[in-house]
């Protein structure tokens, strides 16, 4: 896990010379050795957000901030972009310390490698999803039964049934 550390100038989220920290094993997670190559600003992070992830995380981060009740959690998931230009992804989450009228004054986080996971996650869904299609269109209902210990009538046996099967039998859902 790498670290990070903001501190907010004035109570401003957005001032320029906002402070911040990255410490080296966040570095290292991106391929850099230290503060020459990944220099201690906001864009040395900002700058490796992919393109499609870079709205949704600033705007996340901004709302975090800004939120004076300090309800809007910062744990979110997003690619960045290595030293090689690769990108992997990463969760990030912070908490912020605020004075009493909740203007943000310090905000530390941290910086997880997910990559393997998440590729994973998003395999399995593609899988899903092709399995789904192709039991739609070859017009057939899918189930499966788990057995326990042998015995095809155990009550305790699980059952799972695809959506196909369920509205060929005129069930919606998992509900009906």
């Amino acid at each position: 896990v790498g670290l990070w550390d903001m501190s907010v100038i004035a109570g401003d989220p957005v001032n320029p010379k906002n402070e911040f920290w990255w410490s080296d094993h966040f570095r290292n997670m991106l391929g850099f050795k230290d503060e020459r190559d990944f220099p201690n600003v906001l864009e040395s992070w900002s700058s490796r957000l992919h393109a499609n992830d870079k709205e949704r995380v600033l705007t996340a981060f901004a709302a975090h901030l800004t939120d004076r009740t300090g309800k809007t959690p910062y744990d979110i998931e997003y690619q960045l972009a290595l030293k090689d230009g690769t990108y992997r992804w990463f969760r990030a989450t912070g908490e912020t310390l605020r004075d009493k009228d909740g203007v943000p004054l310090r905000v530390a986080g941290a910086l997880k490698d997910i990559h393997e996971e998440k590729e994973l996650s998003l395999s399995l869904q593609n899988t899903l999803t092709r399995a789904d299609l192709i039991n739609q269109a070859a017009g057939v209902g899918l189930w499966d039964m788990s057995v326990i210990a042998g015995d095809p009538v155990n009550p305790k046996n699980e059952f799972w049934w695809s959506d196909h099967f369920r509205k060929m039998l005129g069930f919606k859902d998992e509900h009906d």
